[in-house]
């Protein structure tokens, strides 16, 4: 509501500037009327943040930001717990491939080449 008062504030600035050149009282009329509008507004929404905070759901929301603070941290640490299990898992299985290739290759080469040693 507010980005509308003050997108219709600067429509009427306009006008008033290309049509008369811009006369100084009606800007001042202009941002006089609208200056009252966003009070009015602000104070609207000032009230009804208020009513928000005192009622039962005001209560119940206040409680959930308070929760969700661990919560946040909580889904943070286990997001990077996550990662580093997930770099680990990949390092310890390329190594672990590799290693059990490299082993059936000389199990391999040592019964082609020595096949009577066990």
């Amino acid at each position: 509501m507010m980005e509308k008062l003050v997108n219709e504030q600067m429509d009427e600035v306009k006008k008033v500037m290309m049509n008369g050149g811009g006369d100084q009282e009606k800007l001042t009329a202009v941002n006089e009327k609208y200056g009252k509008l966003l009070s009015e507004q602000r104070a609207k929404q000032e009230a009804a943040a208020e009513a928000r905070a005192s009622s039962a759901f005001g209560k119940a929301a206040t409680f959930a930001s308070v929760a969700a603070v661990p919560l946040s941290v909580y889904g943070t640490a286990s997001e990077k717990l996550r990662q580093l299990l997930e770099v680990f898992d990949t390092f310890c299985s390329r190594y672990f491939v590799a290693f059990t290739v490299f082993y059936i290759i000389i199990k391999t080469g040592h019964f082609v080449l020595f096949p009577d040693f066990p």
